[in-house]
Order: structure tokens, then C-alpha cells, then sequence
């Protein structure tokens, strides 16, 4: 975590907040799962030098993606007014875990979000911390292709759909 966002002064401040609500006596689950996901690997610089070994966090993506879901349904929210109904799921995945897609299907996702980039982004606070792109699909009210980022360095692709019969 704090590799990718050092220097960005929002996720600094938070680092704080996040440690001292891990000693709150109802973060007992939390603290262990966050002290069990710890580990130390290899460090590398991006042209290859190897720079040590570092700790690093194994990171929940089910969690996160609970998170994004949630972001997405309260934007829909602001956006239309209304919930998404039930009969609509939201499929998240984080983008550091496409790697094992078809090439055409990876070719497919590629090409819709370049589509998806060419539409104005939207931020919430400051643009570093949060911003999101969305396109609906005018099939239905509530069809839609997202590409969330938070601090310019975790992003997420969602997709908001019926839900299969």
C-alpha cells in the first residue's frame, strides 16, 4: 500500500486512521487476518535491480470487491435516484487479476474500455483518491460498463447487468 500511494498526501493521512482502528477491541478478526496476510518478497525497481527484501500485504480482492460493489450501487443511487433493483447484479474485478483471460475476451474488455475512457471521468473529493468512468448501455436503465480508480494506482472494472434467469 504505502509504495503506491507515498506521496499521495490523502492515502498518507489515512495510513494513520487504518492502523489505530486495527486496535479497536471489535477489529479482532480484522487485525488477525491483516497480521496473517504479511508476508516479505523479493523487491524489485521497474527496470528489474533488485532492491531487497520487503514486507507486503497479500491483499483481499473479495473484500475489495464487496467495497467497489457498494460504491457502484450508491452511485447509481445519486446518479438515478432510485436502488439498483434486485433483479440487477454487479460483477467487479480488479484489473491486477485479469491476467488469465482469452486473448479474446481480454481483446473485447480492452476494446470497451478504451470505448469507456473517451467518456469524461468523474471524481468524488480530491481526483488522486477516487475517480470512476461509467458508460450505460441504454439496453435498460441500470445496464452499465464502470472503471473505477482509487489513488491513481488500484483500479477495478464493473459491469451492472440483469441478473441471468
Amino acid at each position: 500500500m504505502r509504495d503506491k500511494t507515498e506521496g499521495v498526501s490523502e492515502a498518507e493521512c489515512l495510513q494513520g486512521t487504518v492502523f489505530r482502528s486495527l486496535n479497536r477491541k471489535e477489529s479482532t478478526g480484522l487485525k488477525h487476518e491483516f497480521i496473517n496476510r504479511i508476508d516479505r518478497r523479493p523487491s524489485f525497481t521497474p527496470s528489474g535491480i533488485f532492491t531487497g527484501i520487503k514486507p507486503v500485504f497479500d491483499i483481499d480482492f473479495s473484500r475489495l470487491d464487496r467495497v467497489v460493489k457498494r460504491a457502484i450501487a450508491g452511485i447509481i443511487y445519486k446518479e438515478l435516484g432510485d436502488r439498483l433493483p434486485d433483479s440487477f447484479d454487479i460483477d467487479v474485478f480488479s484489473t491486477s487479476g485479469l491476467n488469465n483471460l482469452t486473448p479474446l475476451f481480454e481483446e473485447n474488455l480492452k476494446s470497451k474500455i478504451d470505448e469507456l475512457l473517451r467518456e469524461p471521468y468523474v471524481y468524488i473529493g480530491n481526483e488522486s483518491v477516487f475517480a470512476f468512468w461509467r458508460k450505460y448501455s441504454g439496453e435498460d436503465r441500470y445496464s452499465s460498463l464502470w472503471l473505477l480508480v482509487f489513488f491513481q494506482c488500484t483500479s477495478f472494472v464493473g459491469v451492472v447487468c440483469p441478473k441471468e434467469v
